[in-house]
């Protein structure tokens, strides 16, 4: 397994800035003992804080984040839905073409039951625990973070400031780069992160030696969008199948549906280009569309 190197990283900060600000702008909570994922606490009031630090990309990974596509609603069955899209993949998926189909026909019935269905957005990345009240054992600790376009609209939003008299930041540096402030509070009912900023730049450790120590506890992501990693598409169609269990979608019933979705034969991963999904527009309040509102739809479908 490849090993950082202060010398290489130094040499290559540059153009690192440059590359992932590029990736940034193109692309446009866990708990420790699951799968090393960082979840934040919240007190009784829905609200919570942490101190993060985004790490580079471990030596296997292009970027230092990767982007995953999932789908999360309730059929008209009552059934719910809560699986990862094989749009991360650049293939085609069965719940991303049904909404093609609906917002093709134009109809506003169509488009919501789309909007309903649409597909969301998440990124996962290795942060450093800087600090982190609600449990203080995990400081210290390099874990997985799972976010959503809010708070990678914060990450833009650092390498690429709106003021000319602001200072870029690396946010993935962790020589020259910044913590980042997680701050989540309820609005609406919906968690919410505008609050979340970055703090001074600075390194993550005082000495060499430390940071490397730091660095070295990177694991790779991109094992966790891995084909194997999702279900096939037959299983998914299966799926949704069951959950639209004979009722009609968009004037047509759940056997004609199926019978309309079609694995096209395997095509050439293309590099940066993801199967597309109709851009809808809703009403969604929340501040992010992350892991706490899958998390909210799977505490529903257990219900």
């Amino acid at each position: 397994m490849s090993a950082f190197t202060l010398g290489d990283l130094r040499k290559k900060a540059d153009n690192s800035f440059a590359s992932i600000a590029a990736a940034i702008k193109k692309t446009n909570s866990y708990e420790k003992d699951d799968d090393g994922f960082f979840k934040l606490e919240r007190d009784k009031a829905g609200n919570g804080s942490a101190v993060l630090r985004f790490m580079p990309n471990h030596p296997d990974d292009e970027l230092p984040w990767v982007q995953l596509y999932s789908h999360a609603f309730q059929g008209a069955s009552g059934k719910w839905d809560i699986e990862n899209s094989r749009t991360t993949l650049n293939e085609e998926d069965p719940v991303s073409q049904l909404n093609s189909s609906l917002w093709k026909t134009g109809l506003d019935s169509d488009k919501e039951i789309a909007r309903k269905q649409k597909r969301r957005t998440h990124y996962i990345a290795n942060v450093l625990v800087v600090s982190n009240p609600a449990k203080p054992e995990l400081e210290g600790s390099i874990m997985r973070f799972k976010f959503g376009k809010k708070i990678f609209q914060k990450l833009q939003e650092a390498m690429s400031p709106e003021f000319a008299d602001i200072d870029p930041i690396s946010p993935f540096d962790p020589i020259n780069g910044a913590n980042f402030k997680l701050r989540m509070r309820q609005a609406d009912g919906f968690p919410n992160y505008d609050k979340s900023e970055f703090g001074d730049k600075g390194a993550i450790a005082k000495t060499d030696e430390d940071i490397l120590e730091i660095l070295n506890k990177i694991e790779p992501l991109s094992v966790l969008v891995a084909p194997d990693k999702f279900k096939s598409f037959d299983d998914l169609k299966a799926k949704l199948n069951s959950v639209l269990n004979g009722v009609a979608v968009g004037g047509r019933t759940a056997e004609e549906v199926a019978a309309s979705l079609s694995q096209p034969a395997a095509q050439p991963r293309p590099v940066g280009r993801t199967v597309a999904e109709p851009e809808v527009t809703t009403n969604d309040k929340s501040g992010d569309d992350s892991d706490d509102i899958e998390n909210y739809f799977k505490s529903m479908s257990k219900e």
